[in-house]
C-alpha cells in the first residue's frame, strides 16, 4: 500500500536547502506584542473563536499593498505529538519565506492540526488530506477542521485589521503539495467563496471532482460531491467552484498514490477510481482534465512536469508564485 508522504525536511537537501537542516528550530518566533513586525508568529488555540489548534503566521518584510493571505495545506506527519508537529512545520519556513511569501509580499498561514495514528486504517483520521473521516469525526478538537481553518483565517484577518493593515479582501490563496494538496483542493470544493485561487501539486492525478456521477457511477466524497450535503450539511456550490481559478501540477514520474489506501478512500472508491480513471496517477490526468473542462471551469490548468517525481522542485515553486501573482492582480 502506498501512503502519501510529504516530510519536507527530508527533501530539503535534494532541493538545495541542506544548510537549513542543521536545526529545525533556528527560525526565531516573535512575541505577539511586536506584531505587525516582519517575522514568524505562533498563534495560540482559541476555542472561543472556534479553532482548537495553534497556527503559524508569517509577515513578510515588504507587504504587498494588494496582499492576500496565503494558506498552506498541512504537512502529513502521522503523530499526536503537537511539539513534534510544530517543529516540523516551523522548518518549512526556511523555503516558504524566500520562495513564496517574500516574492509575493504576502503573509502565510500554516495550521498545526495533528494527524493521530490508529490501528484501523479505515478509521484513520487523515486530517492533513481532509479525508472523509476527517469531516465526519466526532472527536471535538478535530471536528470539522475545514471550519477551524476558516476560523483561523478570520482570526488572522482580524489581527491585521487591528494593526491597521488592510489586506485586499477576505479571500485567500490556497496551496499545498501531496496530502496538503488534497487539503487545499478539498477546501476549495467545500468553501469556494472563501478562496480566490488554488495551486496544488503531487495530488496523485485525482483531485476531488466537482461532479456527482461519471459513466453512470456515483462519486461520493472524496472522489466527487454526490453526498457532500449529507456529510457537511451544505450542498456543493457548483458556480462558486467553477469561478475559482485552479492550478494542478503533476510530475510525469510521480507514482505516489493514495488510491488503494484505506485511510484515503474506501475499497469501493479505490476500485471505482482505478476502473474509471486509471490505475496510475499519470493515467488519470487527461480524463480528469476533460472533466474539469466539461464542467465549465472559468480558469483551470492541469500541467504535467515531464521527468519529475514526487518532489517540490524550483520550477514548481516558481509556477505557483506566478499563478498567484497573476490571479491576485486580476481579481
Amino acid at each position: 500500500m502506498k501512503r502519501r508522504s510529504f516530510l519536507l525536511s527530508a527533501l530539503s537537501a535534494s532541493l538545495g536547502f541542506a544548510s537549513c537542516q542543521a536545526s529545525f528550530a533556528d527560525i526565531e518566533l516573535i512575541a505577539w506584542d511586536a506584531f505587525p513586525k516582519s517575522g514568524l508568529f505562533r498563534i495560540e488555540p482559541h476555542a472561543g473563536k472556534n479553532f482548537h489548534w495553534p497556527y503559524f503566521l508569517y509577515v513578510p518584510k515588504n507587504m504587498n499593498p494588494d496582499a492576500r493571505l496565503i494558506v498552506l495545506g498541512p504537512n502529513n506527519l502521522i503523530s499526536s505529538n503537537l511539539y513534534k508537529l510544530e517543529r516540523e512545520l516551523k522548518s518549512w519556513f526556511h523555503w516558504l519565506i524566500p520562495d513564496l511569501s517574500e516574492p509575493l509580499g504576502m503573509p502565510i498561514l500554516l495550521a498545526a492540526f495533528v494527524r493521530p495514528k490508529t490501528n484501523d486504517a479505515a478509521k484513520n483520521l487523515y486530517t492533513h488530506a481532509l479525508s472523509r473521516s476527517a469531516l465526519t469525526t466526532d472527536i471535538e478538537p478535530l471536528r470539522r477542521i475545514d471550519l477551524q481553518t476558516l476560523a483561523m483565517i478570520d482570526d488572522a484577518y482580524g489581527r491585521f485589521r487591528s494593526a491597521s493593515i488592510n489586506l485586499k479582501d477576505n479571500r485567500v490563496l490556497m496551496t499545498g503539495y501531496s496530502a496538503g494538496a488534497d487539503f487545499a483542493q478539498r477546501m476549495t470544493v467545500l468553501h469556494p467563496e472563501k478562496i480566490l485561487a488554488t495551486a496544488c501539486g503531487g495530488i496523485g492525478g485525482l483531485p476531488t471532482l466537482p461532479i456527482s456521477f461519471f459513466q453512470k457511477t456515483e462519486l461520493t466524497y472524496p472522489l466527487g460531491v454526490s453526498d457532500l450535503g449529507h456529510l457537511v450539511g451544505q450542498e456543493f456550490d457548483a458556480e462558486g467552484f467553477r469561478q475559482t481559478p485552479q492550478l494542478i501540477i503533476q510530475g510525469s514520474k510521480d507514482g505516489n498514490d493514495s488510491v488503494g489506501s484505506l485511510d484515503s478512500y474506501t475499497s469501493e472508491q479505490s476500485e471505482i477510481a482505478r476502473r474509471i480513471f486509471g490505475k496510475e496517477p499519470i493515467d488519470r490526468i487527461h480524463i480528469v482534465s476533460e472533466i474539469f473542462k466539461d464542467f465549465g471551469m472559468a480558469d483551470f490548468e492541469l500541467r504535467v512536469h515531464e521527468g519529475d517525481g514526487h518532489h517540490i522542485t524550483q520550477r514548481y515553486r516558481k509556477e505557483v508564485v506566478t499563478w498567484f501573482h497573476e490571479k491576485n492582480a486580476i481579481f
